[in-house]
């Protein structure tokens, strides 16, 4: 796994130099993203967050909400992993409303999700319910049995917090 996570940084340093000779933005973007992944990958937050802020502002430069989406989701997915939820739960809100502004109904269901799951970690079960079941039911409208099943754990997870919740009451 460290030898392809090495050469996938490799790989990505290469294509961003072929990229950044070509002056191409977006080529550029994407670099920046996959470096950013695997830094995080390799446990540097720090370095995954600074090269997918890099991302974001170069994708916002151009225009590319595709991008935007994206960069956003991967901030919230390195919050999550540090355990910071205000930081999750506001990059997560940014990205779903970029992609239903794009009408992407993958991104968006995948920000609801993600958005469920730091609900719980707040211990707000009613919001992460909610969440969750939006996510649902747009995963079985796509007809996307992975991404369902996703969508399942984390509305099994608020169901069980929501007992819990109401058995200490």
């Amino acid at each position: 796994f460290h030898h392809d996570l090495v050469q996938a940084v490799e790989f990505a340093e290469h294509s961003m130099s072929l990229y950044q000779a070509q002056n191409d933005q977006r080529g550029i973007a994407n670099a920046l993203r996959v470096l950013g992944m695997a830094a995080g990958d390799q446990g540097d937050y720090t370095r995954a967050v600074a090269l997918t802020e890099k991302c974001l502002r170069l994708n916002q430069r151009i225009d590319n909400k595709l991008g935007i989406a994206d960069a956003l989701g991967r901030l919230g997915e390195v919050a999550c992993y540090q355990g910071d939820d205000r930081r999750a739960r506001q990059v997560w809100e940014e990205s779903l409303a970029v992609a239903r502004d794009m009408g992407d109904r993958w991104r968006i269901a995948a920000a609801l999700k993600w958005l469920s799951f730091v609900a719980l970690n707040q211990d707000d079960a009613a919001r992460a319910r909610a969440l969750a079941s939006e996510s649902l039911v747009l995963n079985r409208e796509r007809g996307d049995r992975r991404q369902t099943g996703s969508s399942l754990f984390a509305l099994a997870l608020a169901m069980r917090l929501s007992r819990t919740v109401s058995n200490q009451s």
